[in-house]
């Protein structure tokens, strides 16, 4: 019954992806600042009717700025979405950032090694992963072989014994502290996932179990031999190279969807977006303040008009038209300061849910 009485279409929500002028998780493609000067684009959003329309901004807007990656963004390249866990700024001018990704998802299943060695120096696991797994990443995006980066390996067992050392790998995975120290970035696994960090050595648990995490997210250890437990790869991209190959995967796309004649359905603002870049765009140009105290003051014209409304119900004073006409009125002139107010403080979807089902509970459906 809840449901029914729920009808209100709401806006968009972003899994990946928080708008910090916004405040909220609200889908890029449903807001009118992007075809503005954006500070924190999502990549994903598609252009509009306005941004194609104008000769200085013809290509996407996100283009004309330098890109920037910071943990916990997003991208997809090769097939697969990443996830920026560590950012290494560049040491001189002139040379990238490095960040370290990992895929949002296993990327297939597979023994640690072969031959139940937790060591990953010698993990069967390591060598697909550098070899036919790699290959058919730079297959898929060619430009991936200049801007992946070796990425070196700390082979500390957790026990805390330094047997098995270091090494560089072009894809790897991450260590049992690595994934301790960006826990928040992962949600709880659909199946077990290997990490390269063996539980012990010869010297202590020996040379079979290694780490890996449970589906509740949590950490424990088991034989390195165990073929179904999940492959999430991991590797260090170049900032710069990364950029260009985003940007051109944004310009190819842009390339598809350019009508060559006019708008293209389902590519060009729709009437909701429309409003909305309406409503933003009045914020920016009078102000946050100004537009609050014009909230204020809609909303006391709307109390007196339903005031006066009240006084011709009970004492017949007043023309009825009239009063209607501008009750319609003055909720027109509040409805749009309300959407302003959105723009302001950010998206009230969660609350508003929660009044409708307190409002449902009131009413015993």
């Amino acid at each position: 019954m809840k449901g029914d009485a729920m009808q209100k279409t709401y806006p968009r929500r972003c899994n990946i992806f928080n708008c910090d002028r916004r405040h909220g998780n609200i889908c890029c493609a449903d807001c009118g600042y992007r075809d503005k000067n954006c500070k924190n684009p999502c990549r994903h959003r598609q252009p509009t009717a306005r941004s194609r329309g104008n000769k200085n901004q013809e290509e996407f807007t996100m283009q004309e700025q330098k890109r920037t990656f910071k943990y916990g963004d997003v991208f997809h390249v090769a097939g697969l979405d990443w996830i920026v866990l560590r950012t290494t700024p560049a040491p001189t001018p002139g040379r990238s950032d490095l960040h370290f990704c990992e895929a949002t998802e296993d990327v297939f299943q597979a023994p640690f090694d072969e031959n139940d060695c937790n060591d990953w120096n010698k993990a069967s696991l390591r060598k697909q992963l550098n070899g036919e797994f790699l290959d058919k990443l730079i297959a898929e995006c060619p430009s991936l072989k200049d801007a992946i980066v070796p990425t070196y390996r700390d082979l500390t067992a957790d026990d805390g014994l330094r047997d098995y050392g270091n090494c560089l790998d072009n894809v790897t995975m991450l260590t049992a502290d690595e994934y301790r120290q960006t826990r928040d970035l992962h949600p709880a696994p659909e199946h077990w996932r290997w990490l390269i960090t063996p539980d012990g050595t010869s010297k202590s648990s020996g040379t079979s179990f290694v780490r890996f995490v449970y589906s509740d997210g949590s950490l424990g250890n088991n034989s390195a031999y165990y073929g179904n437990w999940g492959v999430r790869p991991a590797l260090t991209l170049k900032s710069d190279i990364l950029a260009s190959i985003l940007d051109a995967e944004d310009k190819k796309r842009a390339a598809e969807i350019r009508p060559a004649d006019g708008p293209q359905p389902g590519v060009d603002e729709t009437p909701e977006q429309a409003e909305m870049a309406l409503y933003e765009q009045a914020v920016e140009q009078f102000g946050e303040s100004a537009q609050i105290l014009m909230a204020v003051e809609e909303m006391s014209e709307l109390q007196k008009a339903l005031l006066k409304y009240l006084r011709f119900k009970d004492h017949e004073q007043g023309d009825e038209a009239e009063i209607l006409a501008a009750i319609s009125e003055e909720r027109a002139d509040v409805e749009i300061m309300l959407n302003q107010l959105h723009v302001i403080f950010g998206d009230n979807t969660d609350m508003e849910i929660a009044k409708l089902e307190h409002l449902c509970e009131l009413l015993g459906e």
